[in-house]
């Protein structure tokens, strides 16, 4: 995946996440279910469903993401996901 293996930092980094998954990806469905708070950590969890662009093929997979935060405002962020699921669909 073509955001993959790499860190994102900041505002920047963020804007290249989302473009690499743009790019590549078509959202078509993505539900928060669960939240879990203490302190300065939130963990998210859910389902989504994404396409791929290349390919049209859609897959689905659950998510779970840890947020730090400092000062109300978000410090550091891992996604946990299907990467395989998600490699598959796009190469076909």
């Amino acid at each position: 995946m073509p955001w993959g293996g790499r860190t994102h930092v900041g505002r920047d980094g963020w804007a290249e996440f989302f473009g690499d998954l743009g790019a590549t990806l078509e959202p078509e469905a993505f539900e928060p279910e669960e939240y879990l708070a203490q302190g300065d950590r939130v963990v998210a969890l859910g389902n989504y469903r994404f396409r791929a662009k290349a390919i049209g093929k859609s897959f689905s997979s659950q998510w779970a993401m840890a947020w730090r935060f400092r000062d109300g405002k978000p410090v550091d962020c891992r996604v946990f996901e299907d990467t395989d699921t998600q490699a598959k669909a796009v190469r076909g």
